[in-house]
């Protein structure tokens, strides 16, 4: 699962000149909020927000959408991952004493994406489908 929160200061700070700028009273949402309440998904997905980048130093501005798809690749790399079963020293996988990788199982991953958008509204997608060839297990700490 991953998982994405796009603040209501961030929506706002996009539809300002300069997002350096501080709102004044809650009251300075108030248009943004009556936006989220009514909005459609692809409505909510066109939404602009913006972040500060460390790296770059500089704000960068974004759809929400961008998030969407920004997050599942993300979560697919992390399948993918998973999906090879057990680290090895020559290939990526699942380093967690906590998870029992099987040789011969077939397991199915499925993510979700979920992102909170102005803590008003929620968008959930599934990612694909990820066939394994290995049946994982969680191992709890008494049963070791």
């Amino acid at each position: 699962m991953e998982l994405k929160n796009v603040t209501l200061c961030s929506l706002w700070k996009a539809q300002q000149r300069d997002p350096d700028v501080e709102p004044r009273s809650s009251k300075d949402y108030k248009p943004i909020v009556m936006t989220l309440r009514d909005a459609t998904e692809d409505q909510l997905l066109a939404m602009k927000y913006t972040y500060y980048d460390k790296e770059e130093r500089k704000w960068i501005k974004l759809q929400v959408k961008h998030a969407l798809q920004a997050a599942t690749a993300q979560l697919n790399k992390y399948m993918n991952i998973i999906s090879m079963g057990r680290v090895t020293s020559t290939r990526p996988g699942v380093l967690d004493d906590r998870i029992t990788c099987r040789d011969g199982g077939c397991d199915v991953l499925l993510g979700y994406v979920i992102i909170c958008v102005g803590g008003a509204r929620v968008l959930c997608r599934p990612t694909t489908r990820k066939v394994t060839f290995y049946s994982f297990e969680v191992v709890h700490p008494q049963d070791t």
